[in-house]
């Protein structure tokens, strides 16, 4: 009987790796996600030939920040909320 895995992933940390490993610079949702699906599977397989059962995955990240704040050396104002992470990341979370 195969064991049953949780697969724990930081969302900005793999956000980060993945565009770095994989020279990404612009990302794609559907993309994305597809890869973090087939990387957690991969993870299931050992090298002894051991294959383990998925039980869930759980993602974890913060919500992106979507407000308007004051730069404190320029003093203008930042729109956080028009920034492309933002629409990625709610797009990446659909997915």
């Amino acid at each position: 009987m195969a064991k049953k895995t949780a697969i724990l992933v930081d969302g900005s940390f793999f956000l980060k790796r993945y565009r770095s490993i994989n020279k990404i610079k612009r990302l794609d949702p559907q993309r994305t996600a597809k890869y973090l699906w087939e990387m957690c599977l991969k993870h299931l397989k050992q090298a002894k030939g051991e294959v383990y059962d998925l039980y869930r995955i759980f993602y974890y990240d913060c919500l992106p920040y979507d407000k308007k704040q004051h730069n404190p050396v320029t003093g203008k104002a930042v729109d956080f909320s028009k920034r492309t992470i933002i629409n990625f990341r709610y797009n990446f979370w659909k997915n």
